[in-house]
């Protein structure tokens, strides 16, 4: 697959280019004929014996460009997936794969609120696959000082390491109110939460520790330390437990 940024006088355009003779079949014909909310407009056409992809990205910016220097918070990570859960909805409707929709923050695009996907024909991998690299990107990129956004991340995660985990669960999570429970821990717990590396060797950041501390009967902050960069890289997935203690240091 290959891509480019075409720009004129007026539009903005991402194209995708993926080899095969191009064909326009009933997914072009719906994407042409119907504005499906949340899926960037796009029309194709044929380059020899490769397929291209333009998409309209006026005025919209990038997941991976807006997220890069600034975290992602609580709200903007509920709007985002309740946002997918709707598109992915919508596109029932019209018969088309959930499974073309290309989930990788390079590919999302934001406008005043509102964030848009590429839906690619000849895009062929599983949505599930696909959402759990968004999840480690989630966990990558979350606001650290919002412990719902915190939680919300981390159990995104958990479920997308799941064998054979499905939407339904995202939907579910998303009816979790992490406010509430966020109270209730605090009325029922005493002491610390602490993560011994979230982000270290993760490849995204590195660092010594990372501590989530305990003040006043809850935790406000989190601690990183950067001394040094880790030679020995660790996956994705194989990050330790968030664990909940209390004043006895029992679980």
């Amino acid at each position: 697959m290959k891509t480019e940024v075409k720009r004129n006088l007026d539009k903005t355009y991402l194209l995708i280019e993926e080899e095969g003779i191009y064909e326009e079949d009933y997914q072009m014909h719906m994407l042409r004929e119907n504005k499906i909310p949340g899926l960037l407009e796009v029309r194709g056409r044929g380059a020899g014996e490769n397929s291209q992809y333009y998409y309209d990205i006026s005025c919209k910016v990038s997941m991976k460009t807006k997220y890069e220097k600034i975290p992602i918070g609580y709200e903007e990570l509920k709007a985002f997936l309740y946002q997918l859960l709707t598109v992915m909805k919508e596109m029932k409707k019209y018969f088309l794969s959930e499974n073309k929709v290309i989930l990788d923050p390079e590919f999302i695009y934001y406008e005043k609120g509102v964030f848009f996907f590429c839906f690619l024909p000849r895009y062929a991998k599983e949505t599930t696959n696909e959402f759990r690299h968004l999840a480690e990107y989630f966990v990558s990129r979350a606001e650290y000082q919002e412990k719902e956004c915190v939680f919300l991340a981390y159990e995104l995660h958990k479920i997308s390491m799941q064998e054979n985990y499905s939407m339904k669960q995202i939907q579910m999570l998303m009816e979790t109110d992490w406010k509430e429970q966020m109270e209730q821990l605090r009325s029922q717990q005493k002491g610390y939460v602490t993560e011994e590396g979230i982000l270290d060797e993760t490849g995204w950041e590195a660092g010594e520790n990372i501590v989530l501390r305990e003040k006043d009967g809850w935790f406000v902050e989190w601690k990183k330390h950067t001394k040094k960069i880790f030679s020995k890289k660790k996956k994705w997935g194989e990050w330790d437990e968030l664990e909940m203690f209390r004043d006895d240091d029992t679980v």
